[in-house]
């Protein structure tokens, strides 16, 4: 599987996932707006680094946010996996959030998160460095190993892993 894909093959598997949020938020009884084709993963073609992986994992984040929604944030906080999706979404952009970005991005006290961001820089699934220009700014980057784990975990939710969740449906893919 290329990591790049064509316009043409994006825009299908766009409007494939665009019809699925649809008719999941008419099932549900919600109001869902979804958004034309998001500018920045246009302009990754002609970089040619907008695939399916990044795109589902900003699906998976819409998702989840629409989850809290429904069910209420108390239920279902992950904040440590909200943060690794993010970091995954600007890893593949070719960005490095900051510290307080990401807290944003756990939807959780800033607290919360900066406990999170402690754990998952002691286990070893991310790192830290400092802004060489802002002393008082500190960037927050995926390891590699942590990437790539990722990349299979994402595989998976779009069934294009045959080992992992076989049947997943998939919403991308034909």
């Amino acid at each position: 599987m290329s990591d790049a894909l064509s316009p043409v093959t994006d825009s299908h598997a766009f409007a494939r996932a665009k019809q699925i949020i649809s008719d999941l938020a008419e099932f549900l009884g919600v109001g869902v707006q979804v958004l034309p084709q998001p500018v920045a993963c246009q302009a990754s073609w002609i970089q040619g680094n907008c695939d399916d992986r990044t795109e589902a994992a900003r699906a998976w984040t819409r998702l989840r946010r629409m989850r809290e929604k429904l069910l209420g944030p108390d239920l279902f906080a992950d904040p440590a996996w909200d943060m690794l999706l993010d970091l995954y979404v600007e890893y593949k952009a070719g960005r490095s959030p900051s510290v307080s970005s990401l807290c944003l991005a756990s939807h959780v006290p800033v607290t919360t998160a900066l406990r999170w961001i402690t754990k998952l820089e002691h286990d070893g699934l991310i790192t830290r460095s400092h802004d060489p220009k802002d002393g008082r700014r500190i960037y927050v980057h995926l390891a590699p190993a942590t990437i790539e784990k990722l990349d299979r975990v994402i595989d998976g939710f779009i069934g294009s892993n045959p080992t992992m969740h076989a049947s997943f449906p998939s919403p991308w893919k034909e």
